[in-house]
């Protein structure tokens, strides 16, 4: 049995962190499912239509039992470059630093003449429905789809909420990411207890029919 992992920074797997010295909710998620291992296609800074992808190709070596969590990341986020999925968001600081002068000059110009806000709720739509028809496929395969940054359908609250409770204040969530060029908290949850309560949330979800609650039973307001 095996926990297969798609979504985006709030799911990475702890060796891509130099500083990880307790369990990411994957692997408290993989011990409470009894699953065998996990297989984590998931990439930081990557769009839906790249994890629907990975969805898709990886589906092939689904087998009975097996448990997918489908991490949503922000709906703003666009696969522009094949090979440069992690780039899906163009507002990242320096994202200048990794692509050609030419590609950020169409990037500028595509922010300031381009409005596609009204494509955002749509593609999320899309995406649900698209994750929906894979899990029709496998009905022996339990499913959870976790909301990173946009509202999905019965479910309550998203992982941002969750991550950005973390700080006590606005002005201290600002400070912090004008400090950071990224932010070094594990899946950008820095509470232990945090980590193992999301976890237990999704098992439950997936084996005891309890509803997706991302806004209550966390701990909060602890970082200045």
């Amino acid at each position: 049995m095996i926990l297969h992992i798609f979504g985006d920074s709030f799911s990475i797997p702890s060796t891509l962190y130099q500083h990880s010295s307790f369990k990411l909710w994957t692997e408290h998620l993989q011990e409470l499912t009894k699953c065998d291992h996990i297989m984590n296609h998931a990439k930081e800074g990557v769009s839906n239509d790249y994890i629907f992808n990975c969805l898709l190709n990886e589906s092939k070596n689904f087998q009975t039992d097996d448990v997918v969590i489908v991490q949503t990341t922000n709906s703003e986020r666009q696969w522009f470059f094949k090979n440069k999925p992690e780039l899906s968001n163009l507002y990242i600081k320096d994202i200048h630093e990794h692509i050609s002068k030419n590609e950020y000059e169409t990037i500028q110009n595509f922010i300031k003449y381009l409005d596609t806000t009204h494509l955002i709720p749509i593609h999320l739509t899309m995406f649900i429905l698209a994750v929906d028809s894979i899990k029709i496929k496998f009905p022996s395969i339990k499913f959870c789809i976790v909301p990173g940054w946009d509202s999905v359908p019965q479910v309550q609250g998203n992982l941002i909420k969750v991550s950005n409770e973390e700080f006590v204040s606005s002005s201290a969530l600002a400070k912090w990411y004008n400090t950071h060029k990224s932010d070094p908290r594990p899946n950008h949850i820095q509470h232990q207890k945090n980590h193992l309560v999301l976890a237990e949330k999704i098992h439950n979800f997936l084996f005891k029919d309890v509803q997706l609650n991302f806004e209550q039973g966390f701990e909060t307001k602890f970082i200045n």
